[in-house]
């Protein structure tokens, strides 16, 4: 393993792409993932994915800070924490001073795509678009209820033949996936686009 400090080129970090020998780019920073990548509690396969690969974006991208797609920092929410669990895993630095035309190009496309998309949340924003309606969301409530008493009162008042248990079977599942889409809908409107 190579100290901390080390520089790396993108085409000698391209080299550690296989399952025995993975590295993988966060914020500027190399790390060796090789050992740890089947305890990521997201997976080997998200590592393998972004293995030699800036997971980050924001750091080589230099974008607007407050862009929140990057893969990385979807998931890990408090980057400081995350870091300090990386630390023992990192083999140096990003060598960003002999970047290839071809990967300057990228780059450049990268940026402009994500500060259109950043101009493209802030007119939304500007709109009202993020904003919930509490109406919609108290007739979602109310259809969740009405399903779970028609599959109530569909049984007590008809019996339990196989047609009405189906029919009820059918009508629970309505108030199910009506249920766990408001749960989402509530839970985008808290978050902080």
């Amino acid at each position: 393993m190579t100290t901390n400090n080390a520089k790396f080129s993108w085409e000698e970090i391209e080299k550690h792409s296989s399952l025995t020998d993975r590295w993988i780019v966060i914020e500027g920073k190399v790390y060796d993932v090789t050992k740890w990548q089947n305890r990521h509690p997201g997976g080997r396969k998200i590592i393998g994915h972004y293995a030699t690969q800036d997971a980050t974006v924001r750091h080589l991208f230099r974008i607007i800070t407050s862009v929140r797609q990057e893969a990385f920092l979807a998931f890990h929410k408090d980057l400081e924490t995350t870091k300090k669990f990386l630390k023992p895993y990192c083999v140096g630095e990003v060598d960003t001073s002999d970047l290839d035309p071809k990967r300057e190009s990228f780059l450049a496309r990268r940026r402009k795509f994500a500060e259109d998309f950043e101009a493209l949340r802030r007119k939304m924003h500007e709109m009202g678009l993020f904003k919930g309606s509490w109406v919609f969301f108290l007739g979602m409530l109310f259809q969740v209820i009405v399903f779970e008493s028609l599959a109530f009162l569909n049984l007590w008042y008809f019996g339990t033949s196989w047609l009405r248990i189906l029919l009820s079977i059918l009508l629970y599942t309505c108030a199910q996936v009506s249920a766990q889409i408001l749960s989402i809908l509530v839970n985008c409107c808290r978050m902080k686009l």
